[in-house]
């Protein structure tokens, strides 16, 4: 049977990265979206059930489904910034005088943080990064500058570690009636994270939803408090509506579109999603990791001796392939996104001479080519020399 799609396949072994299309979606997960095309439903409608379903499963008092991890970041901005303000809705992402202030901790600065700019935030750094010997965030220097300016803290989850951790954050947030936004965009698995920033004190979390939850790519989750949850439904609604039908329904009268109608989610989106993080925390996450464990060792033990396979890092474990120089690892790498199928390795490790395989989005079916292609491109760099 022909493809209706006429450009080539991947396979990505560098995980559920957007560049590489994610996952695949399992089959209740397209057989709900497929439901969801059937018909049609007010997406308000389908926000608040998802809304209810993400409360429930990560502690936090309401949800969102957005459509993707860094635009549930520019909507909980949005949020922190404007609140229910129909003046201030109107205004984002320019407001002015008004307080549009997002604290983080230099340690935590990251090229996703554009999307708190993206809301019309203006980033407030304080600290230094986590280099030892040279410096890291204090308290002090938090609370120096929470000022009247600063609506919110940002924080990235994959730097807890690197300065004032969130639990403290969150507490100094609270004092001073602010709120804390946490990017936890690729921080699942483990199921229990899903509470975690929660429970540590965070007023707004963001998750991929196309990434370990295995849901629509273009898709996310918000959980975050219900004040800022029904901001960013305002921000979001479409308000082409009978402005007298809405005060009548809402007890006020409507704001006009806000910058969240440019990030709306499509009703197949927010099923999928919703189906899907069901799965996820359904799932045997450690035995699934088990399993890919098994496999790479098999894989390392044909490869050769410059292959090992690392357990510490990520939660997934990794296949490395050390190769003589960066020259001939980015080589191989383009070797193997030559094969057919591409072979897509991560880009990252090419700098340190390492072919790296992530193995939780290879489909079972596409192991064996993965592993003659590795195989096989490996042996022939495993002593070349870098060309002068």
């Amino acid at each position: 049977m022909s493809s209706a799609i006429p450009v080539p396949r991947v396979i990505s072994c560098a995980g559920f990265v957007t560049s590489l299309g994610g996952g695949r979606l399992s089959p209740r997960v397209k057989s709900a979206m497929a439901e969801a095309t059937d018909s049609t439903w007010r997406p308000d409608d389908l926000q608040r059930w998802a809304g209810e379903v993400i409360a429930e499963l990560t502690g936090a008092e309401a949800g969102w489904v957005t459509n993707g991890a860094a635009a549930g970041m520019t909507l909980a901005t949005a949020a922190c910034i404007a609140g229910r303000s129909n003046e201030l809705i109107d205004r984002v992402p320019a407001v002015g005088d008004r307080a549009d202030g997002i604290l983080i901790q230099r340690g935590h600065r990251n090229a996703y943080d554009r999307a708190f700019r993206t809301a019309g935030a203006r980033l407030v750094e304080v600290g230094y990064p986590l280099i030892e010997g040279v410096g890291l965030t204090y308290e002090w220097q938090l609370e120096a500058a929470l000022d009247e300016t600063i609506v919110a803290i940002g924080h990235l989850a994959l730097a807890d570690d690197a300065g004032v951790p969130l639990r403290r954050v969150c507490e100094l947030a609270r004092e001073r009636q602010l709120s804390v936004i946490v990017d936890a965009a690729a921080e699942l698995p483990p199921v229990a994270n899903l509470r975690r920033f929660v429970a540590d004190g965070a007023s707004a979390v963001v998750f991929s939803g196309g990434k370990a939850i295995r849901g629509p790519q273009a898709s996310g989750v918000l959980a975050a408090t219900r004040e800022l949850i029904d901001s960013v439904r305002l921000q979001t609604l479409d308000m082409d509506i009978d402005a007298e039908t809405w005060l009548e329904r809402e007890g006020r009268l409507p704001p006009h579109h806000g910058i969240g109608r440019s990030m709306k989610v499509g009703k197949e989106e927010i099923v999928g999603l919703v189906v899907a993080l069901q799965e996820f925390v359904e799932r045997d996450h450690d035995a699934e990791r088990e399993e890919l464990r098994a496999w790479l060792v098999r894989v390392a033990d044909r490869v050769g001796e410059n292959a090992r396979v690392v357990d510490e890092v990520h939660f997934y474990p990794r296949l490395v392939a050390d190769l003589p120089s960066r020259w001939s690892a980015r080589e191989a790498a383009a070797e193997l996104a030559a094969q057919d199928p591409a072979v897509v390795l991560p880009h990252a490790p090419l700098a340190r001479a390492e072919l790296v395989l992530c193995p939780e989005a290879i489909a079972p079916a596409d192991r064996q080519h993965v592993e003659r292609s590795l195989m096989d491109v490996v042996a022939r760099h495993r002593t070349d020399v870098a060309p002068a």
